[in-house]
């Protein structure tokens, strides 16, 4: 193009020289002179806004495209987004084996979720309480790191009586902080406030609590799991084939880094059970087979005097306590 431009811009040159010697009345080369050069003009004006047009479209096409709002990315696009959560979080603190244990037990009922409410970065779900019937309910609040999760038992009351509150962290699921609200006295208003006594609890919850505390020694703990075992139940529930079974009804008491597996005897005394907290490979003594195992260990259970130990020790394991059927 710049050759195209040279070639005019030269014989126009020529073209001019050649009208100097030529008589000035001449028109028809000035005129054509004229012409040319005008020609010449426009062009140049057209190339001109050509490449600040392209230069424009060359600039906006190589700015990044806009992110989506995080208002957009804090909406809870469905119920089941909000499931998935919660299960997540289950599995995260509890890790793989012990998570995914909680979920395929039969108190876990992951068929009875039902949606509450939901709008913008809340949503609110129920689903059954099997040991004590009723619906508990879940409030989701998602924030850009992490989301809140408000817990209603189903004997409490919603929405002014929350029972517990966890952040959990969106990026792994893990729980990073949490706190009981209320005590187990849901007789109460939700105005009122009490320094919890063991007359609030149920003889239960404070065996539970005791039990802990003698085999285990801790209350630092985040939860306490209460479940339950029956007699003919497989000892190892993974390899139901390979096992024995319970002799007895039994209770186990677990966190994700401790289990105590007993029975009580009704006397202050308990018969406990030394099982693993998990069932992974290389847990069998060498030379023995996993029912030899698992037979030995219900054969032989240590029996074990149960203390009182002191209230405020109780009371906040029993705070801790999750009871499950």
């Amino acid at each position: 193009m710049k050759k195209h431009y040279l070639f005019l811009v030269v014989s126009l040159s020529l073209l001019t020289a050649c009208s100097s010697s030529q008589p000035t009345n001449d028109s028809s080369v000035s005129n054509f002179s004229s012409s040319a050069s005008s020609s010449i003009s426009a062009e140049f004006s057209s190339s001109s806004q050509n490449s600040e047009s392209s230069s424009v479209k060359e600039s906006t096409s190589s700015e990044p495209v806009e992110e989506f709002s995080s208002s957009t990315n804090l909406t809870w696009s469905s119920m089941e987004e909000a499931i998935e959560f919660y299960e997540a979080n289950v599995i995260a603190d509890r890790g793989k084996e012990m998570g995914e244990a909680k979920l395929n037990m039969e108190f876990y009922e992951g068929d009875s979720w039902e949606l509450i409410s939901q709008s913008g970065d809340t949503i609110v779900l129920s689903m059954n309480n099997v040991p004590i019937g009723g619906k508990d309910r879940i409030k989701f609040v998602k924030g850009k790191t992490t989301t809140e999760m408000t817990f209603f038992s189903a004997d409490s009351s919603y929405p002014d009586r929350p029972t517990s509150r966890k952040i959990v962290q969106n990026s792994d699921f893990v729980t990073i902080d949490s706190e009981r609200l209320n005590p187990s006295n849901h007789s109460l208003p939700p105005s009122e406030s009490t320094e919890p006594s063991l007359s609030d609890y149920s003889s239960e919850e404070i065996e539970y609590a005791r039990v802990w505390l003698e085999v285990i020694g801790t209350t630092d703990i985040d939860e306490l799991m209460v479940s339950y075992r029956s007699k003919g139940d497989p000892v190892n529930r993974f390899e139901k084939e390979k096992n024995t079974t319970y002799t007895e009804d039994v209770i186990i008491l677990e966190t994700p880094s401790a289990i105590v597996t007993y029975s009580g005897n009704g006397d202050g005394t308990i018969n406990l059970y030394d099982l693993p907290l998990s069932w992974y490979d290389g847990i069998l003594p060498k030379g023995k087979t996993m029912k030899e195992y698992t037979v030995e260990i219900i054969n032989n259970p240590i029996l074990v005097d149960i203390g009182v130990g002191e209230d405020e020790d109780v009371i906040k394991l029993i705070t801790k306590e999750t009871i499950q059927k």
